[in-house]
């Protein structure tokens, strides 16, 4: 194994947003949790293929029904986040859609800057 991507549909019910005025037309409302991605360092191709096999996934069950089900993370500055941010258009067109991207208060955890984000589905 080089790496997984553990995603599930749940509520949002993260502090963040309900606590943010961004936030809160999406609390305790439905939303896909990114919860982890992790790829082996040794295999480069590894994420993005995990990426690309959620993309499909997302697409198949939520977006081709007409569901426009938006997604939740918890990103760090050093990894998830500056990944999000280079690869979100890419995402977009492969998927056929637009994101609009919702960030609520950042905050740390030990080292790291959090930024929880919500990423809502468009059509085009």
């Amino acid at each position: 194994m080089t790496g997984y991507l553990l995603a599930y549909e749940g509520v949002l019910d993260d502090l963040n947003a309900e606590q943010s005025a961004l936030g809160k037309a999406f609390f305790d409302k439905p939303v896909i949790y990114l919860a982890d991605l992790a790829s082996d360092r040794k295999s480069q191709l590894a994420g993005g293929k995990l990426i690309q096999g959620f993309t499909e996934l997302y697409k198949q069950n939520y977006l081709e029904k007409g569901i426009y089900i938006p997604l939740f993370m918890q990103a760090r500055e050093q990894t998830s986040y500056r990944i999000l941010k280079r690869q979100l258009e890419a995402v977009s067109k492969a998927l056929g859609i637009e994101f609009n991207m919702v960030e609520l208060p950042s905050y740390s955890e030990g080292n790291d800057s959090m930024h929880p984000v919500i990423l809502v589905p468009m059509k085009r």
